[in-house]
């Protein structure tokens, strides 16, 4: 079983410093586990590395997707797959990076199996989300499967996730929940060291409010315009994400700059929340405190604590 490093956590919390960090210590080689880090163009709304970052040591599958390929966490775990072999080969250590909580369980644990689903459904669910609306199936969904629906990052906006599970439901009575409860106790294919550096939740917000900040300075709007003027579909997936939807509605004069970047903020806030319930129940996990000016030299004696 190969060895990997995870680091794992909500938005803000410095897990790409501490990576970077820890792949100079280490030896080690950065792969990416954010849903729209994954896609090309889109690196201001999404803290990606910079281009100097990039140039200090090797990353992967940063940008390594179109904006009309559906990504997801099957396709991903395969991708990442053949990242590691090619780490582990080099002989150099995998660091595994970022917020997306079913994308690294696809990772650790792979995916589960689930009972085909009739093909009447899902035209029926789609009726339903024209007719009623993101929020009313995100409530059903919390009513058959509220363990699911509080594991889903975006809540009633990942409508994607939020019709398979329906789907998964009306389709087997099962929840789907329950099939990744199950399949998680099969157990882990990676050795991996999980860590997640924590903060107070006031001191994540006044984070991700000083961030959201930052992004508008350096340039999301214009990230945005550029994007859509390159032919990029305003509805495509990864231009649904947080910050990149709000400044969509601006530039369609639904709504002012000054709402846009209230939004992106408390959307922020509010899917660092989910995230943290998410990470807190990855096995053996190892919380580092996020304020430390010592952050690098506690992960790394956490790394080598199983050899003292």
């Amino acid at each position: 079983m190969k060895s990997i490093v995870v680091l794992c956590g909500p938005t803000a919390s410095r897990k790409s410093e501490l990576a970077l960090g820890l792949a100079q210590a280490l030896d080690g080689e950065i792969i990416c586990c954010d849903s729209v880090q994954l896609y090309k163009g889109f690196r201001i709304g999404t803290a990606a590395p910079t281009d100097e970052e990039f140039q200090r040591v090797p990353h992967h599958l940063f940008g390594s997707l179109a904006w009309r390929e559906l990504g997801d966490a099957g396709s991903y775990a395969r991708l990442a797959d053949e990242a590691i072999e090619q780490v582990c080969n080099r002989g150099t250590t995998p660091i595994i990076v970022g917020g997306t909580g079913l994308y690294l369980r696809s990772l650790l644990e792979g995916l589960a199996e689930i009972p085909d689903v009739p093909d009447f459904i899902r035209p029926q669910l789609i009726e339903e989300l024209e007719r009623d609306g993101k929020e009313a199936i995100f409530a059903r969904l919390t009513e058959v499967d509220p363990i699911l629906a509080e594991r889903i990052e975006g809540g009633a906006q990942n409508t994607h996730r939020v019709m398979r599970g329906l789907e998964v439901f009306e389709g087997t009575g099962t929840p789907l929940s329950m099939y990744h409860d199950q399949h998680a106790a099969k157990g882990l294919r990676y050795d991996a060291k999980v860590l997640m550096p924590s903060f107070e939740a006031a001191v994540l917000n006044e984070r991700i409010n000083e961030r959201v900040d930052a992004m508008m300075d350096m340039g999301l709007l214009a990230e945005v315009e550029a994007l859509l003027s390159s032919g990029v579909d305003p509805m495509c997936r990864p231009m649904q994400a947080l910050g990149y939807r709000e400044l969509i509605q601006y530039l369609n004069e639904e709504i002012e700059l000054e709402a846009a970047t209230r939004f992106i903020k408390k959307g922020h806030r509010k899917y660092a929340k989910r995230q943290r319930t998410w990470f807190k129940r990855v096995d053996g996990v190892i919380g580092l405190d996020g304020l430390s000016e010592t952050l690098l030299e506690d992960a790394i004696k956490e790394l080598n604590s199983d050899q003292e």
